[in-house]
């Protein structure tokens, strides 16, 4: 099945591929975002209100307790505050998530935000 990727405005993106369901930066200027559910992972590039938006967080991680948030060290100590857990990317590594393995460039932990790379067919999808 090939990868589905919805989008809720400004930056945020529902990523589905292979059964995963990955979230980005569901921003302020995004609309949508706190109707999702079934969220395995959210990606958070940085602390940006269009690309952070605490509420919207909340809500996912509300539906869905179990979804992993991955961000950079900026967002994590927001989250934590909010009592969210949080978690860092391998710094130049592999992130393993329900089967699939995402490479991480070394550029992942920059203060002032964060770059996924998502295989798809042998192709990659940079966010």
């Amino acid at each position: 099945m090939p990868m589905r990727i919805t989008k809720f405005g400004h930056c945020c993106l529902l990523i589905e591929e292979k059964g995963l369901r990955i979230l980005t930066d569901p921003g302020a200027y995004s609309t949508g975002q706190e109707n999702v559910h079934n969220v395995d992972i959210a990606l958070i590039t940085h602390d940006h209100s269009d690309h952070y938006h605490i509420e919207s967080l909340k809500t996912v991680f509300h539906n869905d307790p179990q979804t992993k948030i991955i961000t950079n060290n900026i967002v994590k100590e927001l989250l934590e505050k909010e009592r969210i857990p949080a978690t860092l990317p391998v710094h130049d590594g592999i992130l393993k998530a329900a089967g699939i393995v995402h490479r991480l460039p070394a550029t992942v932990l920059e203060p002032k935000g964060i770059h996924f790379v998502i295989p798809e067919h042998g192709k990659e999808i940079e966010l």
